[in-house]
């Protein structure tokens, strides 16, 4: 797992050799910030779909491969 949010280089030599490269993009902390100003002003919550104890974490990451959800899928960690 390569990750660069605000600056660097990447040696390409790293990421050759057989690898698959996934990229995300992502905001700036002030696109951060004003996301949860707006979801605390709209009071949106997510949907979640199920909650798995620590213990059933393995469930879920197969839920979430199988796309067997609507909403998110929390592993409660207590």
């Amino acid at each position: 797992m390569i990750g660069v949010l605000t600056s660097g280089q990447i040696d390409p030599l790293t990421i050759m050799s057989w690898k698959t490269l996934r990229g995300i993009m992502v905001g700036s902390r002030d696109d951060f910030e004003a996301m949860n100003r707006m979801l605390e002003v709209h009071r949106l919550e997510p949907v979640i779909d199920e909650v798995f104890g620590f213990d059933s974490a393995l469930d879920a990451y197969r839920k979430l491969e199988a796309a067997q959800h609507v909403g998110k899928i929390v592993i409660r960690i207590d």
